[in-house]
This record gives C-alpha cells, sequence and structure tokens, in this order.
C-alpha cells in the first residue's frame, strides 16, 4: 500500500494537456436548491489561526479534532467550552508516530479513529478518566484505500481485488465484496487511483456512501441484508490518459478536484465541493482542496440543496451531540472555526 500511495502523490503531479475527454455534467449547474449561510455561521469563543495545513476534521460531545501536516503533533483537540487545546500524535516512524493522516472518524462521544494510509495504521483515541486523550487501541489495516469503522466491521474501497469494496467482518474473519468498476467505464488497474474518495457511514441504515475526491460522482452501497450498490450517481469523472503499457493512469490537469471533505448526521450528508483544476495544486497546493459550496445529500444519494459560503471552506464536521455544522474558513488573518446551528 506505501508503494500505491506515494505513486498517487506523484501522479497527481504528472499533469499534461491532452488526453482522454469523458462526457460530463457540470454539478453547480444541476443543484435541486441554494442557500447562502455565511450570515447565519457563529463563531466559536476561541481562535485556531496557528493551524497549518489542515488534513481532516471531526466533533463530538464538546470536542473538535484536527488534524494538520506541519507542526510536531499531527492532531489538535479544542474543548469547544473552554478553547483548550491538546496535541497528540506525533509525527515520524516510531511507534505511536504517524506520517499522514487520511482521515478520522467519530466513534462516540468520547473517541474517535485516525487512519494513516502510509503507515498502515487505524488508531483508536480515547479520553480517559482525568480528560486527557490517548491512543486506546493500534491495528494494522493494509487492504483499504478509505474505509469507515462500524463496531467490528470495517467497509471500505479495498485495494487488492477487482472489486470497488469490501466488507470485512473482524469477529468471524468473514470477507465480502461488492461494486465492480464497469459503472464507471474504468479498468481496474487505473480505477483505484482515479476514483479515490471519502466514505460515509450509517450503521442504522446499514449504508455507506462513497464520495469521489477528483471529478463528482457518488455511490450508495449497502452492506447490512443484501450486499449490494444500491445507487450510482455520476455527473464528471476524472480526465487521464494511460501511459505505453496501459497499466498506469496519468492525470490531465483539466481534472476538477471533487469532495474534498465529507461529514455526516443520521439523516444527510455534507459534502465539501471544491472544483477547482488539479493543475491549481501545483501553484496552491493548500487552497486547491477548498471550497465555497457543502453539498447535501440524503442516505438514498439524492442531492437535496447547496450551502454556499463568501470565504473558503477547508474543512467540514458535525457534531451528533451539539446539532450543529463546522465550518474551518480560510479568512485574510488566518483559519477561523464557525459553526452553523439546526
Amino acid at each position: 500500500m506505501m508503494k500505491f500511495i506515494v505513486y498517487f502523490v506523484t501522479l497527481s503531479l504528472l499533469l499534461l494537456s491532452c488526453g482522454q475527454k469523458n462526457k460530463s455534467v457540470d454539478l453547480l449547474s444541476n443543484l435541486p436548491h441554494e442557500e447562502d449561510i455565511e450570515a447565519s455561521l457563529d463563531s466559536v469563543g476561541f481562535s485556531v489561526e496557528a493551524l497549518a495545513r489542515p488534513l481532516a476534521m471531526v466533533s463530538f460531545g464538546d470536542y473538535i479534532v484536527i488534524a494538520q501536516d506541519k507542526f510536531d503533533f499531527m492532531v489538535s483537540i479544542f474543548n469547544l467550552k473552554t478553547g483548550e487545546e491538546q496535541r497528540i500524535l506525533p509525527k515520524g516512524h516510531g511507534q505511536n508516530e504517524l506520517l499522514s493522516i487520511y482521515q478520522m472518524q467519530v466513534k462516540d462521544s468520547i473517541s474517535f479513529y485516525v487512519y494513516d494510509n502510509l503507515s498502515q495504521k487505524l488508531l483508536l483515541v480515547r479520553k480517559d478518566k482525568n480528560g486527557v486523550f490517548k491512543i486506546n487501541r493500534d491495528e494494522h489495516i493494509d487492504d483499504y484505500l478509505s474505509l469507515a469503522i462500524n463496531d467490528s466491521l470495517l467497509i471500505g474501497c479495498c485495494i487488492d481485488t477487482d472489486y470497488r469494496y469490501k466488507i470485512h467482518n473482524k469477529l468471524s474473519k468473514k470477507e465480502e465484496w461488492v461494486g465492480d468498476y464497469e459503472s464507471f467505464g474504468i479498468k481496474p488497474n487505473v480505477g483505484k487511483l482515479l476514483l479515490l474518495g471519502h466514505v460515509a457511514d450509517n450503521s442504522r441504515l446499514g449504508r455507506m456512501l462513497w464520495l469521489s475526491f477528483y471529478g463528482a460522482a457518488w455511490q450508495v452501497v449497502s452492506y447490512k441484508g443484501n450486499r449490494e450498490v444500491m445507487k450510482t450517481k455520476i455527473y464528471e469523472l476524472p480526465l487521464y490518459h494511460t501511459d505505453d503499457t496501459g497499466e498506469q493512469a496519468i492525470f490531465e490537469k483539466e481534472t476538477k478536484l471533487g469532495f474534498t471533505s465529507v461529514t455526516h448526521n443520521n439523516h444527510f450528508v455534507f459534502a465539501l465541493y471544491s472544483g477547482q483544476l488539479l493543475e491549481m495544486a501545483l501553484k496552491e497546493k493548500d487552497k486547491v482542496t477548498m471550497g465555497r459550496h457543502i453539498i447535501v445529500l440524503d442516505w438514498d444519494g439524492n442531492m437535496k440543496e447547496c450551502m454556499n459560503t463568501k470565504n473558503e471552506v477547508k474543512q467540514i464536521a458535525y457534531n451528533q451531540e451539539q446539532e450543529c455544522l463546522f465550518l474551518l474558513l480560510d479568512e485574510k488573518d488566518g483559519y477561523k472555526l464557525k459553526y452553523l446551528g439546526s
């Protein structure tokens, strides 16, 4: 997996100007309803301006957790009531150290998961009786590109087969696979790179929703009862060509970045849409994943509305207990953490 991820980063910089051109439909021209939310946002009572290169964000209980890729410690945990910050998980190759945080996921009101795809680690971080967050469990995960954790189940985009998704029960050791690349008209050997994305899980419904990091597409997958892809929606796919062997995909510079931050509650999935061209990654690496459009979908994969902001948004995170959506905005004097109440 290490080789694959390094290869992915390298390919993201090999941008050429000609190649496969897919028929596409502009996502933002097909929105059912739009709402400007900037004036409805409230600020938290503490500063997060010192954040650098935020990678992911989750929120639960009285906390918001932000992963970043600049300081010695990769995760900052802020108490929403006091503004107090705890930094954990140093960067490095050693035990309890991380190389890169690809995603985080809330487990409950006192714990969350951290997935490092470079060092192939899945960590469970939990608050102890003294209010200090520490690593509670460390697992080796080497067969998922992105995943959702639901108790004993791991569900997500797999690496080693021609299927799209893998469902692994850690207790029974049973493994099942769902979906293929034919729905996208892409061969598996290149599809694993082109169809990288985020996943959101609804354990109550037994459904996972995958959203593309490149282009604009999503799938709804059932993992309880009938294991199947329930819906596929494609607006745009990445533009690419293959090398002389036909085995390796190379992005075109006209490829659009898609959904760069995803969060959810029991009713809806919130997906931050960038829409910026991949060629901008060479000029403004930190800016290219930002967006001003938060697409709201239900768990059947239907678009319900688009929430727009004036300032660029870097990350979003929904807090189930407080029933509010947090937004990390990029403003003139640095990052600002704001929220939209229910």
